[in-house]
């Protein structure tokens, strides 16, 4: 399970509406995990799994991405007032009144958010003779299931799933609302 260190890393919390309600936090530290993966079935011929002897392999069943994250936020700004990190992901009634909508355009799935990290990697990274700067982690239709604040540290813990089957990583040079021309999932 990939493991990030979250110290002076933006995290973004974004809602589905068209110009979307956005809360930005920056981290102090923490960090978050995830788990990708996926089903293979495998068939024998005659008891033997080898493709040279005629067993065949194939991908079974698509498998949701889980997230694990525990956070100290330093600040966080939101276009949205009264609105904080923690109504955003768990969609109280607090945020639907402010206009937060789920990402998922089905009304009859549960509320999601999609979260977005922004890392500061420096100027060492480079493809096709630009420099990359910023570092960028997508998760796509983050639903919690489980959150353990700890209020009086400025912690947030949540775990939950995201309804893709890998997370989006890019890495960009431009350091704008990242969500302004979100990266697409798959």
């Amino acid at each position: 399970m990939p493991q990030i260190s979250l110290k002076e890393t933006r995290l973004y919390i974004v809602d589905g509406s068209g110009s979307p309600n956005t809360i930005e936090v920056t981290v102090g530290e923490g960090n978050i995990t995830w788990s990708e993966t996926r089903e293979l079935e495998y068939t024998l011929n005659r008891g033997k799994i080898s493709s040279a002897d005629g067993g065949t392999v194939r991908e079974g069943d698509d498998q949701a991405v889980s997230v694990n994250f525990d956070l100290r936020w330093d600040e966080f700004k939101t276009d949205t007032s009264g609105i904080t990190p923690i109504d955003a992901i768990k969609g109280t009634a607090d945020a639907v009144t402010a206009g937060w909508i789920s990402v998922d355009p089905d009304v009859c799935t549960p509320y999601a958010v999609d979260l977005q990290l922004q890392r500061d990697i420096g100027s060492c990274f480079t493809t096709g003779g630009g420099t990359n700067r910023y570092e960028r982690y997508l998760f796509s239709a983050f639903r919690w299931e489980s959150n353990d604040p700890d209020v009086d540290a400025g912690q947030i813990s949540f775990s939950g799933t995201c309804q893709v089957t890998r997370v989006k990583v890019d890495r960009s040079s431009d350091d704008t609302i990242p969500f302004a021309t979100p990266p697409t999932s798959d």
